[in-house]
């Protein structure tokens, strides 16, 4: 989608209606490749499967590293079907990723606010009347802000692997590693979900001047060097 999409698209109120009623063919849970995950999405899911980060990593996901980024992503294992789809029904209903969940409603964000479109579809009916803030409730009364704060941790963590790309390229490979930790793992399910972004966002900024603060011997031992003093 670029600019010119963007400034067309008619973004919903929390009042406006659309229709849409899912038929249960299970098409939209087949070959796809971007449903990729935030932390609020590993969040609920790994509370609501009781598994680990490394449980859901491995049976579930795919992780690569972004072409421009250089930061982790972590994309739901969806080339052929979804693992989570079921007799043509989610397994994971009540905690499906954000991008599931909203279908057929799409969302960007400014950084400051979170708006909401209809994406063009051919698949479900129109025979179900809804209105956005209805449509919104099962992700919760958190997922706008973790979104916002989610888009400010990876703005955080792009600007600190470009620094330390170029003033530590050797260190690069390990601290990617580091950052898969510091974006997608340790969250507490029961916990305060945006407070945990928000700590993880703070980390990401004094980065690049933590490891130019670390010797040469701690810089062999990172990520353990940088996550004792973050």
């Amino acid at each position: 989608m670029d600019y010119k999409d963007i400034v067309n698209l008619h973004y919903l109120g929390q009042e406006d209606t659309f229709r849409f009623g899912c038929d249960c063919c299970g098409e939209c849970c087949k070959n796809r490749g971007d449903v990729l995950l935030n932390a609020y999405d590993i969040m609920r899911l790994q509370e609501y499967l009781d598994i680990s980060f490394q449980e859901l990593l491995f049976t579930y996901c795919d992780l690569y590293i972004g072409n421009t980024s250089w930061l982790p992503v972590v994309r739901l294992r969806t080339e052929a079907r979804c693992p989570f789809l079921l007799h043509k029904r989610c397994y994971v209903q009540d905690a499906k990723p954000a991008v599931c969940a909203l279908f057929p409603l799409g969302r960007i964000c400014d950084g400051e606010q979170v708006r909401y479109f209809l994406q063009e579809s051919s698949c479900g009916t129109g025979m179900e009347e809804h209105t956005l803030q209805e449509w919104l409730e099962p992700l919760g009364t958190e997922s706008e802000k973790c979104y916002i704060l989610w888009g400010n941790l990876l703005r955080e963590g792009i600007m600190a692997m470009k620094q330390i790309k170029e003033e530590n390229g050797d260190l690069v490979e390990p601290i990617q590693n580091l950052m898969v930790t510091l974006m997608y793992d340790g969250y507490d399910g029961k916990g305060d979900p945006a407070r945990q972004i928000q700590e993880r966002i703070d980390i990401a900024r004094e980065l690049p001047k933590k490891i130019s603060a670390l010797s040469a011997m701690e810089k062999a031992k990172i990520p353990a060097a940088i996550i004792e003093r973050a």
